[in-house]
């Protein structure tokens, strides 16, 4: 694992997750979340009264286009809504529940047409649902022209993010 500045990772009695897009993971026992992020969005859920939590990664903003879609976790709605389905099992209590979310980059350095700012849309698709589900965001970190690795402990909920890359101007 790449440093992040701040973060130790010497607790071995941790369980470390990787979480790819399209999942949604969380659990009773601490865990710590790792994923990666570009236009994508991750939102964690974190009961910091009962001490638990769980972290989604999503592709798409809204809702599946096809009701028989195949991986509906992929999508914003149905990812959240899953999330917070998984947290509530492992006994988080619904009142107490707050939210961080990350990602949203606009990773291209070519001006892009509206519909296809998947990163935007993605951050609208959080907000909003979260917003409708009244969970409040405590943290973000959210748009911009870069990816980000995230680390979330489950049983703690800290979070350390680090951008990656440079900026799609210095590419070049």
């Amino acid at each position: 694992m790449s440093v992040i500045e701040g973060f130790r990772d010497d607790d071995s009695t941790v369980l470390n997750q990787y979480v790819l897009p399209g999942q949604v993971f969380a659990g009773a026992a601490p865990t710590r979340y790792v994923t990666v992020l570009g236009s994508c969005v991750a939102v964690c859920l974190f009961d910091p009264v009962r001490q638990v939590g769980g972290l989604n990664h999503f592709l798409l903003p809204g809702l599946p286009q096809k009701p028989d879609e195949a991986e509906p976790l992929r999508w914003g709605v149905p990812s959240i809504a899953h999330l917070l389905e998984q947290v509530l099992a492992v006994g988080a209590q619904r009142g107490a529940l707050q939210a961080k979310v990350f990602g949203g980059a606009q990773i291209t350095a070519r001006a892009v047409p509206e519909p296809m700012r998947i990163g935007q849309r993605n951050i609208e698709t959080a907000l909003a649902e979260l917003d409708r589900l009244r969970i409040a965001v405590v943290n973000q970190s959210l748009g911009g022209a870069l990816g980000r690795k995230i680390i979330f402990e489950s049983h703690t909920g800290m979070v350390w993010a680090k951008e990656l890359g440079r900026p799609p101007q210095e590419r070049a």
